[in-house]
């Protein structure tokens, strides 16, 4: 093997590493639901199903069954406690421990970022029957991201910068993919100039305009901003836990999107 290709070779093994360690790094986040009584304790986790931070699954253990003629329902609040989304009623197992998830196949599903709209996950206890579309306000377990931190990790997940609809962590995951396909487009070339493109196409993905060796005569499959940028911007993590020291949730969490 020349020592041009290995060279190529190994820069090719190095990249398609990368996405290894930031999927790694991008878990969903989880909201601790802390109990009162009854008794219980668990993870709301939102995830993406049919688009980004659209659907979330609830865990817990030791769970206190709802008293006879009640149910747990789970709901999503906004910000300021004014629009809240319910989730579905919450059975308990004989275990005591709740398994459930509300996404593209439930009933009220929207596809809305939940990431974006709310900021409070309460589990409350319900009437059966129950003919009101709303919360009771009788809430069994609860957990709110406090506003200075959840404006932090809405810039890592849902809008960055502001506007976008795109967050920084969704956004480099994105131009990785992106560097990756044109890596592995130039591993299976033909032609040295064939190769010699795409290696330019993933140089400009990951360096973006400002890059030192961007190369606009090779074109921009990425977005222009390229890797470098949001990897940077991925500090939002730590500022998210120096906003709010006091939760440890979100500085455990922080320090797995650190750059």
């Amino acid at each position: 093997m020349s020592r041009s290709k290995f060279i190529l070779l190994l820069a090719l093994l190095t990249l398609l590493a990368v996405p290894v360690a930031v999927e790694a790094q991008t878990p969903p986040q989880p909201a601790l639901i802390s109990a009162g009584s009854p008794a219980g304790t668990g993870t709301a986790v939102i995830w993406d199903d049919q688009s980004l931070s659209d659907s979330i699954t609830t865990s817990m253990a030791g769970v206190t069954p709802p008293a006879e003629g009640t149910a747990y329902e789970g709901w999503l609040v906004s910000d300021d406690g004014e629009a809240e989304m319910s989730v579905g009623i919450m059975t308990v197992a004989i275990d005591g421990s709740i398994s459930h998830t509300f996404g593209s196949a439930s009933e009220g599903y929207t596809g809305e970022n939940l990431i974006a709209g709310f900021n409070t996950f309460v589990i409350t206890v319900e009437s059966v029957p129950d003919d009101d579309p709303g919360s009771s306000s009788n809430v069994a377990f609860g957990y709110s991201v406090p506003l200075d931190g959840i404006a932090h990790i809405r810039h890592l997940l849902s809008d960055w910068p502001s506007g976008s609809g795109v967050g920084i962590i969704t956004n480099l995951e994105a131009q990785l993919d992106i560097a990756i396909q044109h890596a592995e487009l130039a591993a299976a070339s033909d032609t040295i100039e064939d190769v010699r493109n795409h290696m330019h196409h993933v140089i400009n993905v990951i360096e973006g305009a400002e890059g030192a060796n961007y190369d606009a005569s090779f074109s921009d499959p990425g977005d222009g901003n390229g890797v470098i940028v949001p990897a940077q911007d991925s500090k939002h993590g730590p500022f998210a836990a120096t906003a709010v020291p006091d939760d440890t949730v979100i500085g455990k969490h922080a320090l797995l999107v650190e750059a």
